[in-house]
């Protein structure tokens, strides 16, 4: 907007103000005429001026004037403070992630960093469960003939040794190898009546061995078998006869020569007088016998390693689960498996436990009832992870040997006879060769001579020796076999 000239609109008002009185005045001349209609007068003399009338009102803004030439430019002024713009607005949201680019060209590899400490070892994770088992290999091919033919000699070097001398001594026999390779064996004193042991003090007990009475309360030692706990000593299971309860005496040190605990861990009375005991895949011992009370199969699992707490019992209260010369051993699958002869007393069966506690089991495998079959049964666990087990016909007196097809014995079981020598196959212990075929001992009481057998292959249904391994003497029986260190 350009700006107002006072002097020009100020005369411009005094122009405006007089054209419109001069209006006002003809106008109110021309209605007068037109009332008093009549000749014009000769005009008057000029009348003395009258007073100034009232100022009128001011009058609306007038027009704008032309724009007047520009000034002369001023001095400039002095300069203004800088000010700092900030036009960091704040962080919008994230948008979406873009596609990938192509990958890189792989760098050259750097040098090896030095090596770092040895972090500290983790916790152990738990044990996973037992896998399905495999299907059994095929039989491996029959060995030259000409070995078996040295088989069928005792090794020119084998001895006898008396490890205790006295009057009936040596029954309920049963053999170990400590884990300081030397032999350990548990047996009955009949003369008084206990339970005595042997540490060898060589592998073949042929010197430094040391004989100690283990129990001496009472009627007690029938039955006993041995193993070697996960402390590295003997426990032995037995019947203390006297009340006819299963007693377990676990070893404190390596030759049971102190810190020794004894438990009765079955005191409902008429335990049989054959026990076997076995270390579990939870380390804790488990033992198979016969409760004559209820004519039925009993399991100890123990609670502990000494099973002095926390035992459990389970009867196998099954029509076919007799019980009688029970025989124990861990299968591949880390549970037990137990041969006896049936409830019938003339059949060979089998029963697989399904847990450590045998609280849940198959049921009973009926494997051989061909005759009066099944007395002195002994098991073990071939190298082809199935059980093999010895036994006798008592109808013929004739040593026969079953090798299961599962590890339950459920399907392709084969029976193979043995010995057919007249009176044979008494007080039976199997055991796993190094050469993985089983070897087993006997008696025969129609010549009182302790037999052997090694198996051909791990069914024993071909290649088998035997051989007399002592005649001397009146050998009846409560053998007990086991592999060396060597």
């Amino acid at each position: 907007m350009q700006p107002i000239n006072i002097s020009a609109m100020t005369e411009l008002l005094r122009v405006e103000s007089r054209r419109l009185a001069a209006i006002t005045i003809v106008t109110f001349a021309g209605l007068f005429l037109a009332a008093c209609s009549g000749s014009a007068g000769i005009d008057g003399a000029t009348g003395p001026q009258g007073q100034p009338g009232p100022e009128g009102s001011q009058g609306g803004r007038g027009l704008d004037g032309a724009t007047g030439p520009a000034g002369e430019q001023g001095e400039p002024g002095p300069a203004g403070k800088t000010t700092v713009l900030d036009l960091t607005g704040p962080i919008g949201p994230k948008g979406p992630t873009g596609d990938s680019g192509d990958a890189g060209q792989r760098g050259e590899i750097g040098p090896q960093g030095s090596q770092g400490d040895t972090g500290l070892t983790g916790v152990s994770g738990a044990t996973g469960a037992v896998g399905v088992q495999g299907e059994p290999g095929a039989d491996g091919l029959d060995g030259d003939p000409a070995h078996y033919r040295d088989r069928s000699r005792p090794p020119l070097d084998h001895i006898i040794i008396v490890v205790d001398q006295g009057t009936q001594l040596g029954s309920h026999t049963a053999i170990a190898v400590g884990t300081d390779g030397m032999p350990v064996i548990a047996y009955r004193d009949e003369t008084n009546l206990s339970l005595k042991f042997v540490h060898c003090g060589t592998e073949d007990c042929s010197t430094g061995n040391a004989v100690i009475t283990l129990d001496n309360d009472g009627n007690v030692g029938r039955g006993a078998s041995i193993a070697i706990n996960t402390a590295g000593f003997p426990i032995i299971s037995y019947r203390a006869s006297i009340d006819g309860f299963l007693r377990v005496l676990s070893c404190g040190n390596i030759t049971c020569t102190e810190g020794n605990q004894i438990t009765d861990v079955d005191v409902s009375g008429d335990v049989s007088s054959k026990t076997s005991i076995m270390i579990g895949s939870d380390g804790f011992p488990v033992v198979s016998y016969r409760d004559r009370s209820n004519r039925a199969l009993r399991v100890l699992h123990c609670g502990d390693a000494n099973c002095t707490s926390d035992n459990t019992l389970e009867l196998v209260n099954d029509p076919e689960a007799g019980g009688t010369d029970s025989s124990l051993a861990i299968g591949v699958d880390g549970f037990p498996v137990i041969s006896f002869l049936g409830a019938n007393s003339n059949e060979l069966v089998l029963v697989h436990c399904l847990d450590v506690t045998c609280e849940d089991r198959d049921i009973p495998v009926r494997i051989d009832a061909s005759g009066i079959v099944g007395f002195d049964s002994s098991i073990a666990i071939g190298f082809d992870g199935l059980p093999v087990i010895a036994y006798r016909d008592n109808s013929s007196s004739e040593l026969l040997v079953a090798h299961c097809g599962t590890i339950s014995c459920s399907s392709g079981n084969t029976v193979a006879t043995i010995d057919s020598d007249p009176n044979v196959g008494y007080d039976i212990s199997i055991s796993i060769g190094a050469d993985g075929f089983p070897v087993i001992s006997y008696a025969d009481r129609e010549l009182s001579n302790l037999k052997f057998v090694h198996c051909g292959n791990a069914k024993c249904n071909s290649g088998n020796s035997v051989v007399v391994i002592d005649s001397t003497g009146s050998i009846n029986g409560h053998t007990s076999i086991t592999v060396g260190r060597d």
